[in-house]
């Protein structure tokens, strides 16, 4: 089965940032997106969902199913045997 990360939302970014601004006042020491929880988790992919406009993933992880357009995936990969979503 494929694994794959997802990209946050720009609304989901945006909060990000106007939080730090407010609580902080300075966006320059503002933590590296990398290491942000909603740009690092994987998910299985578990089909692919044609829309009228576009078309979707549908993404599996933790008992939950996710349908997301596909420009947000990244790193998509074969999932190793041991490995779990996480």
């Amino acid at each position: 089965m494929k694994v794959c990360k997802v990209r946050p939302s720009r609304s989901q970014c945006r909060m990000c940032f106007d939080t730090w601004e407010t609580l902080s006042g300075d966006t320059s020491q503002m933590p590296d997106c990398k290491t942000c929880v909603l740009n690092t988790q994987e998910h299985k992919i578990v089909d692919f969902v044609n829309g009228l406009f576009c078309t979707y993933a549908l993404l599996e992880c933790n008992g939950r199913l996710e349908k997301v357009l596909i420009s947000r995936l990244y790193d998509i990969r074969e999932e190793d045997r041991d490995a779990k979503c996480r």
